[in-house]
């Protein structure tokens, strides 16, 4: 997978994305929020269904979430 999402704590991830997905290797620096982390991977070219996919992968229930804001610590 060429976008690779991991749960770190308290509705926050982690992620890093490498080509073919966008057009060069890019990761977070700390732990973002899901739709921090879809602005993001957005803006740099990936698919909004591969980024969903992904995040998908790390926690089943983000979209169960997704209304929640929560702000980097």
């Amino acid at each position: 997978m060429a976008i690779k999402v991991t749960k770190a704590s308290n509705g926050l991830y982690i992620a890093q994305a490498v080509p073919p997905d966008l057009a060069e290797e890019w990761s977070t620096l700390v732990p973002n929020a899901a739709d921090d982390l879809v602005h993001e991977l957005f803006k740099r070219g990936a698919h909004q269904t591969d980024i969903g996919d992904a995040i998908y992968e790390a926690d089943r229930d983000w979209l169960k979430r997704e209304g929640e804001r929560v702000t980097n610590p």
